[in-house]
């Protein structure tokens, strides 16, 4: 079982966090596994900031890693190419539009 931090350090943690460059907290929510990165998302100042730094194929994987049900805030701060990115990926095979996926309920309204 891993150790835990009390509320205190974690507000420490998060204050630290916080005040590191836009280009170190993209560094660390790189290494994040994708629940850590959604919870981040959550609790980050800026979290757009970071997201719009990461690549449409990064995203992509997170997102699918989660399941779209399971990353809303994430999505929900998805640049436009970002967002365009996922779709062609899950709407497309080769040049054929997939109606099955289009059809299906999804968060990307």
């Amino acid at each position: 079982m891993k150790d835990s931090i009390s509320r205190e350090e974690a507000l420490r943690l998060l204050e630290k966090f916080h005040s590191l460059p836009l280009d170190r907290k993209v560094d660390i929510f790189r290494d994040l596994s994708p629940e850590a990165r959604e919870e981040l998302v959550d609790t980050a100042a800026d979290p757009a900031a970071i997201v719009r730094r990461i690549s449409e194929e990064e995203m992509y994987f997170t997102i699918k890693r989660l399941g779209e049900a399971s990353a809303p805030t994430l999505i929900s701060l998805t640049t436009g190419r970002q967002l365009t990115y996922i779709l062609d990926l899950d709407l497309w095979n080769k040049d054929m539009f997939n109606t099955n996926a289009a059809g299906r309920e999804r968060l990307f309204r």
